[in-house]
């Protein structure tokens, strides 16, 4: 008997279903490809509870005739091409058979379609693949696919779909990225019902970059076209004024496909490199043309990666491009003055940054944490509960508790024939164990060096502390406490506002809605398109509320590094963008009062992205250091 045998075709299509359907949003993609494909000026996607119970994906394209139904869901059934030779020229977007089949084998599937310029249409339906009726039916030219059940015959696929909200995320962002390529066609988006947007035909790129991403978002882009080195480049790029948590806002079309390359990502990145701070991003809508014969599109099984034969063309063509764009519009950071001039690192004439306790807030408006400050004084710190006055200023801090501090020299005089400096009481232990001091350090004279790091001494070593990740640590527990279970302070505004958000915040805000609540945002959904905001976190006094409302949504859309827990990404969102900048300028009481509360935490060694909140030098390091130990 043979070992080796042919697959039945109900495996082999539930196989194929594996590489080609990941997700719903993988059904979304290959069905409006099709209808693409099919000449359709016209595409509505409406889905049910992310795309499981229900989706539809309706065209006004030429439709098929009863026998191509038929062929339809058969494995390697295409109309797109008949030799190899086509591949390397092929600008259709399916060609291979296999997006139909395995689609109907994974769920309850139905086709309506009729031809253009007939008065009949037929109706296909199959259950898992199997079961394939055909039957007379009623509608215009165009075809119409319904999935039903995603996966209801592999129970396995379904447990590895993340949430709803996350997955309905996926479905628009790839309706939305052939609604970027596709300017001549119209798309209409209906989720459970309700209509998320329609872009009619013959939009214009920044048209339609406005009507899915708002007006805020459009008015910072610049113009792209160029044609050098091979490719051409034309769309929409980010000033450098303007730059986001994530990205989000990168959209990549090559021949009319969208696509997802890391060449294309670094190319696009590249000429903002001298312009915007760590871990920002602009926003990117690039179109390249480029003769198919240098695109290998037959890499991966849903057709999102592609492979370029003249990588370095590519990447000199998107970021000569660029370049030009950016250079000719001539915009300014945010964090310039227009005299050329700049804010300036740190506080007007006796400011502070704006820590106050308790909220410890702080005032940055940017990346650079530029913009005026706000003095938060010692009334500020008076309320915080940390003593100002007389005996009650000296004094050594424990975790909970404090004391008088034992000032003093050293431990025994000064050798001037060696040179040598008596090191005082447990050094060694200090040496071996920084925990052991560091809450002995003297917490009264803390001082700032070059605006961004704080210094404290003690009998046993020196600390340095970076104050913003401090600061991102304090704030980050707080806010988990919050949430977790006592609501955090809100400061409510004076005059609310209305915030025009895209769909991509919209679910965030659905998402995380009641955790965003406690952690001290007052913010409702005013539409799948705005948010109404009435209140912020009484941690960030200082701040511009809607900037910061936005820069937090944005990067809780894109979520916050390791942090899994809902929770958690919430309050390392507001960690994030809550802290203290370096250049922010901080008094010597507030340098006191951030100190004490890094020492505070449950966690006090690193901010919650992993980076280190301090360093502890001890004295026997430093006696080292000076050839004296």
């Amino acid at each position: 008997m043979n070992r080796i045998q042919i697959l039945p075709e109900s495996v082999a299509n539930r196989i194929a279903a594996g590489e080609v359907v990941e997700r719903p949003a993988s059904v979304v993609k290959e069905l409006v490809e099709n209808a693409i494909d099919a000449g359709a000026t016209e595409i509505t996607v409406a889905i049910e509870d992310a795309g499981m119970k229900r989706i539809e994906v309706a065209d006004n394209g030429d439709g098929m005739s009863e026998e191509d139904l038929l062929l339809s869901i058969e494995r390697h059934a295409t109309s797109k091409l008949t030799t190899v030779e086509e591949l390397s020229t092929l600008r259709s977007f399916g060609f291979r058979g296999e997006a139909l089949p395995s689609i109907a084998s994974v769920s309850r599937f139905e086709i309506r379609t009729a031809l253009r310029g007939e008065d009949r249409a037929h109706r296909l339906t199959a259950t898992g693949g199997s079961d394939r009726k055909v039957e007379p039916a009623a509608r215009t030219h165009g075809t119409s696919i319904v999935v039903r059940s995603l996966f209801y015959n592999t129970p396995a696929r379904r447990s590895f779909l993340k949430t709803a909200q996350t997955e309905e995320r996926q479905i628009r962002r790839a309706v939305m990225a052939h609604a970027l390529a596709q300017l001549d066609i119209a798309f209409r988006y209906v989720r459970e019902g309700e209509e998320i947007f329609h872009l009619p035909a013959g939009d214009s790129l920044l048209a339609r970059v406005t009507q899915l991403f708002g007006s805020s978002l459009a008015k910072n882009l610049v113009e792209v076209s160029g044609a050098e080195r091979g490719p051409v480049v034309s769309g929409l790029v980010s000033n450098i004024d303007a730059h986001h948590g994530n990205r989000n806002y990168q959209y990549f079309v090559v021949n009319g496909r969208p696509v997802q390359q890391v060449l294309l990502t670094q190319a696009g990145a590249n000429p903002y490199r001298e312009y915007l701070p760590p871990k920002r991003f602009p926003a990117l809508f690039l179109a390249i043309d480029i003769d198919p014969s240098f695109v290998d599109i037959n890499i991966h099984p849903t057709k999102r990666e592609v492979r370029f034969a003249p990588e370095r063309s590519i990447f000199g063509g998107i970021d000569g491009a660029i370049r030009r764009a950016i250079r000719a519009e001539r915009s300014l950071p945010s964090f310039w003055m227009k005299d050329g001039g700049t804010h300036g690192a740190g506080p007007s004439d006796g400011g502070g940054s704006g820590i106050m306790a308790p909220g410890m807030g702080a005032r940055g408006t940017g990346a650079h944490g530029t913009g005026g400050s706000q003095i938060a004084g010692s009334d500020a710190i008076r309320e915080s509960g940390l003593p100002l006055e007389g005996a009650e200023r000296q004094w050594t801090y424990h975790p909970g508790k404090g004391g008088p501090l034992a000032h003093g020299g050293p431990s025994g005089p000064f050798d001037s024939h060696t040179g040598s400096l008596p090191l005082p009481a447990g050094a060694v232990e200090a040496a071996a164990n920084p925990m052991s001091w560091i809450h002995r350090v003297d917490l009264t004279n803390v001082q700032q060096i070059a605006a961004t790091f704080l210094v404290a001494s003690g009998p046993e070593g020196i600390v340095v502390v970076d104050q913003h990740t401090a600061h991102e640590r304090i704030l980050f527990e707080e806010t988990v406490h919050a949430i977790d279970g006592r609501a955090a302070q809100s400061q409510r505004l004076l005059f609310p506002e209305s915030i025009e958000i895209d769909p991509e915040l919209a679910s965030t805000v659905e998402e995380y809605g009641d955790m965003i609540e406690k952690a001290g945002f007052e913010l409702a959904l005013g539409g799948p398109r705005t948010v109404r905001l009435e209140g912020i976190p009484a941690s960030a006094r200082g701040e511009d509320p809607v900037a910061f409302a936005r820069r937090f949504l944005e990067h809780l859309a894109a979520g916050s590094g390791e942090e899994r827990t809902g929770s958690r990404r919430v309050a390392a969102s507001i960690a994030c963008h809550g802290a203290v900048r370096a250049g922010d300028k901080l008094t010597r009481e507030e340098s006191s009062v951030l100190l004490k509360r890094l020492l505070d935490c449950e966690q006090p060694l690193r901010c919650p992205h992993g980076r280190p909140t301090f360093l502890a030098i001890d004295s026997m390091e430093l006696a080292r250091r000076f050839l004296r130990a």
